[in-house]
C-alpha cells in the first residue's frame, strides 16, 4: 500500500485508520492513529475494524457471498460464514476483498475445509489446495500462502491417495452389487412358483403395461407387481396388509424406485389388484403429515409421498 492510497480516504475515518495500520506495516511500523477517542494505537485499530464489520461502509450492501459481518478470533484474524449455495471461487475473491478493506487475515469454512486468506493471497492457489484438501490429499487449514508450484512427491502423494479412494470406491461398488444380487435371487427363489398377482381389473392392468413399456414406466410396473406378490404370500401366512405392507415394499424394491414412483406403484395397485383400495388407505394414513391422507381416502386418491398431494 502506498501513502496516497491512504489519504484517499477520510481522516479519522474507521478506513482511514485501518488503511493507515496497513501502511505502517508495509514500512516494518506499529499503529499510530487514534479512532472515536481511543488514543491507544492497536486498541483504536481493533475499534476501527469492529466498526467496518458491523456496518461495512467499505463496500456497501455489495457483500454476496458472505452470512453476517467479519468477527474477530484473533489479533490478526477475523472469522466469516459464507452463505450457501456459494462457490468456493466466489467465496475466496470475495473473502480476499474482505480482508483488503480490514488489512487482516479472513478466515471461513466451506464444505468443512478452513480457509485464510489475506488481501494478497492467490486465489488460485487457495482454490487449489481447497481442493486436495477437501479430497484428502492434505490436511490442516489451508492459506493464506500455499506454495506457487507442488513438488513430484506432493503430486505422487496425491496420485497415490486418489489411486486407493478409487479402489476403495470400487470395492463398495463391487460388495453393494453383489449384496444386492443375492438379496434379488432370494425375493425370485421366495416367489418361484408362487401364485400371480391377483388382478382385480384385467383390462386396466393391460393398458398398464402397454403403456408403460420404456425403463422408467416398466420399472413402476415390474415393482408393482411383485409387491403384490409378497404382501400375497404373507396374507397367506395370516398376517394382515397393515402388518405387511411397509416391510414387503422394501423387499420388492429391486430396482431402486424413487419416492414419486413408490406413489405410483401405489396408484397401480389400487387400481387393479384385488387388495388395492385396502393397500390405497393404508398408505395414505401412512403417508399423511397432518390430515389430507384421511381427505385422500374419502376422496378416493392416492398421496403420491414425492408431491405430498392427492392423484386421483
Amino acid at each position: 500500500m502506498k501513502k496516497h492510497d491512504v489519504m484517499e480516504r477520510e481522516s479519522g475515518s474507521a478506513e482511514f485508520v485501518v488503511a493507515h495500520a496497513k501502511w505502517q506495516r508495509s514500512r516494518g511500523r506499529q499503529p499510530s492513529m487514534s479512532f472515536e477517542g481511543q488514543r491507544n494505537p492497536r486498541k483504536a485499530l481493533e475499534a476501527a475494524r469492529a466498526y467496518l464489520c458491523r456496518f461495512n461502509p467499505m463496500r456497501g450492501d455489495s457483500y454476496r457471498e458472505v452470512w453476517g459481518p467479519p468477527r474477530q478470533i484473533g489479533p490478526e484474524l477475523f472469522a466469516i460464514d459464507i452463505m450457501c449455495g456459494s462457490t468456493i471461487d466466489s467465496a475466496i475473491r470475495e473473502v480476499i476483498q474482505i480482508a483488503r478493506g480490514l488489512a487482516a487475515t479472513m478466515q471461513f469454512d466451506f464444505n468443512g475445509v478452513t480457509v485464510q486468506v489475506n488481501a494478497d493471497s492467490s486465489h488460485v492457489r487457495i482454490r487449489r489446495d481447497w481442493r486436495r484438501t477437501l479430497s484428502g490429499y492434505i490436511k490442516g487449514i489451508v492459506g493464506p500462502y500455499p506454495k506457487s508450484i507442488l513438488t513430484d512427491e506432493e503430486k505422487a502423494n496425491d496420485e497415490r491417495i486418489e489411486a486407493e479412494k478409487e479402489r476403495q470406491r470400487q470395492e463398495r461398488e463391487l460388495e453393494y452389487r453383489t449384496r444386492e444380487r443375492f438379496r434379488q435371487i432370494a425375493v425370485e427363489a421366495k416367489l418361484l412358483d408362487k401364485p400371480p398377482m391377483e388382478v382385480s381389473d384385467e383390462e386396466t392392468w393391460r393398458s398398464f403395461i402397454e403403456k408403460n413399456r420404456d425403463g422408467y414406466g416398466g420399472a413402476v410396473i415390474t415393482y408393482s407387481e411383485r409387491w403384490a406378490m409378497l404382501m400375497q404370500l404373507e396374507m397367506a401366512n395370516g398376517k394382515s396388509l397393515e402388518e405387511v405392507a411397509e416391510a414387503t415394499s422394501r423387499e420388492a424394491d429391486l430396482e431402486g424406485i424413487t419416492g414419486f414412483m413408490y406413489g405410483c406403484a401405489v396408484s397401480v395397485l389400487a387400481r387393479c389388484w384385488k387388495h388395492g383400495d385396502q393397500l390405497r388407505r393404508w398408505h395414505n394414513l401412512d403417508t399423511q403429515i397432518h390430515d389430507e391422507g384421511e381427505k385422500a381416502n374419502e376422496s378416493g386418491g392416492v398421496l403420491n409421498p414425492a408431491l405430498l398431494g392427492v392423484a386421483v
